[in-house]
């Protein structure tokens, strides 16, 4: 279980840090599955076996990290906009 939840933070890590590089959701989502799915695929040529249920971990830290992104993104938005509505001499 521990190990799952590794899965999960370590692609939690890698789409905020893929936001920071491509800025735009769905080229990271796709990108950080793709790399998850790629990974499981190379187990299967080495000693460890690959496991496509893992790209389903792989897919639920991507999707909190998309989750908590936006909710980022929305808590600047609202700070930007009220600090604009208090400056306004109207």
């Amino acid at each position: 279980m521990i190990q799952k939840v590794g899965h999960i933070l370590s692609f939690f890590l890698l789409r905020l840090l893929a936001l920071q590089c491509f800025h735009s959701y769905q080229f990271c989502f796709v990108t950080c599955i793709w790399y998850g799915y790629m990974t499981e695929l190379f187990q299967l040529f080495f000693v460890r076996a690959g496991r496509l249920f893992d790209v389903g971990f792989y897919a639920v830290g991507v999707l909190s990290g998309l989750f908590l992104s936006a909710i980022i993104m929305q808590i600047k938005r609202n700070a930007a906009g009220q600090v604009w509505r208090d400056s306004d001499p109207n």
